[in-house]
């Protein structure tokens, strides 16, 4: 590998290597190839009651979907649920969306998200596998796997 500055391509525009001099990627960049696609898969860097942090930006909650992070639809369950401690339909099309080898589902700092048991069937007949473990734990299974390069969908409740 070259090693020394960017130079400019044709374009004018400096860029930096994704790669380190050693030609390894950043411990927070992972590839995972989905069919024919590479994803670079999200790396969760923290959480807290109520809080995430995700390659260094903060949510509230969070659904994971190969290289999408988006921000839990608070008000959506609430106002079907009265709670963010249960999973809407269209959280469970996301992440099955993209057919990840594994779900992982946080289930909130002391356990309280409600997972579906639908959930856990339509996973069996797909063959993907569910990890459900407190947001901490769900969290370190969650980058364990995308740093082995596997397709991992999540979906993390913060909260109790």
């Amino acid at each position: 590998m070259r090693r020394g500055k960017a130079s400019a391509g044709s374009s004018g525009i400096a860029a930096a290597p994704l790669a380190s001099a050693t030609g390894e990627f950043p411990r927070h960049l992972t590839k995972t190839l989905t069919s024919t696609l590479i994803f670079i898969m999200p790396h969760i860097d923290s959480t807290r009651f109520g809080e995430i942090t995700v390659d260094g930006k903060k949510y509230h909650q969070v659904l994971i979907a190969g290289d999408r992070v988006e921000e839990r639809d608070y008000d959506r369950l609430t106002g079907l649920f009265g709670t963010s401690h249960r999973i809407g339909d269209w959280e469970v099309e996301a992440i099955f969306a993209g057919d990840p080898e594994a779900l992982v589902i946080g289930t909130g700092q002391s356990g309280m998200l409600e997972v579906r048991a639908d959930i856990s069937a339509r996973a069996a007949e797909k063959e993907i596998a569910v990890i459900t473990a407190l947001t901490p734990e769900a969290i370190k299974v969650y980058n364990e796997k995308t740093r082995a390069g596997r397709h991992v969908n999540a979906l993390i409740h913060t909260t109790c």
